[in-house]
């Protein structure tokens, strides 16, 4: 059974499914295109958007919302994380630890399902890019070396930290080679991973 495509400009992303031979479909994401500028005539001079007494009216108006308001302002502000791991009790104790900090997480069980909110995150608006990923070596569908590899194949230079119960010499060198920002062996301290994160990705002030 194949799996269910996505298509955009020049460029194919699976969300899991096999080939004939049993073997998963190949994982594909959208190629990195660089930042678009706006043309102006070389006379043009940009105008503030709004005057200083319109920016005191505003912020005056936001004090005033619902704190429930503020808060999901605040969240959606917030740097993204996309976390990857198949175990359920790991998953939600990595994300509580990481939305305590105030990060965005966004949750994935398997390979798959990473691979889809890693893609849909990519073809989306930028405010859905993720700032970060961390995500299991080990999951069903695909693993987070092969995710690390096409990202990097692409261009995306997103930052991935990796964590595995089976970190060897070997995982260690070829993650390396794929520029991941950090590998962490488990079992490991939260804070260990916390402290990871927040060097590569501060949390909001």
């Amino acid at each position: 059974m194949g799996g269910q495509g996505v298509n955009a400009p020049g460029a194919t992303a699976w969300h899991g499914g096999c080939s004939r031979d049993g073997r998963p479909a190949p994982l594909r994401l959208p190629t990195r295109k660089g930042p678009r500028r706006r043309a102006c005539p070389p006379h043009h001079k940009e105008q503030p958007l709004m005057g200083p007494d319109e920016c005191t009216a505003i912020s005056d108006e936001v004090r005033e919302w619902p704190r429930s308001t503020r808060e999901w302002v605040a969240r959606r502000s917030a740097p993204r994380i996309l976390l990857g791991e198949d175990q359920p009790e790991m998953r939600s104790l990595l994300r509580r630890a990481l939305t305590r900090r105030g990060y965005d997480v966004v949750e994935a069980p398997d390979g798959p399902g990473l691979v889809k909110a890693l893609v849909d995150g990519l073809l989306a608006q930028q405010t859905q890019v993720p700032d970060l990923i961390v995500t299991d070596v080990r999951m069903p569908g695909f693993s987070g070396i092969e995710v690390l590899a096409r990202l990097r194949r692409e261009g995306w230079t997103t930052p991935v930290i990796l964590i595995t119960a089976f970190g060897d010499a070997q995982l260690h060198q070829e993650a390396e080679l794929l520029g991941a920002a950090r590998v962490l062996n488990k079992p490991f301290a939260m804070e260990d991973l916390c402290e990871a994160v927040e060097t590569l990705v501060p949390p909001p002030r």
